[in-house]
C-alpha cells in the first residue's frame, strides 16, 4: 500500500507569505506553498484547483517521493 502524507513518518509543511500583500498578493502569513520537509520540493497553493501533493517535484533520492493521498489512492487504485 503506498504511504500517505499524513502518515506519522511523511513529513510536509505549509509555506506562509513573508512580505506584504502588494509583493506577492497574499497577506503576511498567509498560506503560500506546500514543501517536502525532506528535499525542499514545492507547489504553490492557489485559490484556483491546483497540482496535489502527488506532484511535488522531489529529488530523486528522496523518500517522501511516491507519498500520494488516500483520495489518489482510491480514485486511480486498480481493483
Amino acid at each position: 500500500m503506498p504511504r500517505s502524507f499524513s502518515d506519522l513518518d511523511t513529513y510536509f509543511e505549509i509555506v506562509r507569505s513573508e512580505t506584504s500583500i502588494s509583493n506577492d498578493g497574499l497577506r503576511m502569513r498567509e498560506p503560500k506553498a506546500l514543501r517536502c520537509s525532506e528535499c525542499g520540493a514545492q507547489l504553490p497553493l492557489t485559490h484556483e484547483r491546483s497540482p496535489g501533493i502527488e506532484e511535488l517535484p522531489h529529488e530523486p533520492g528522496c523518500s517522501q517521493r511516491y507519498v500520494t493521498s488516500r483520495y489518489w489512492i482510491r480514485q486511480f487504485q486498480q481493483d
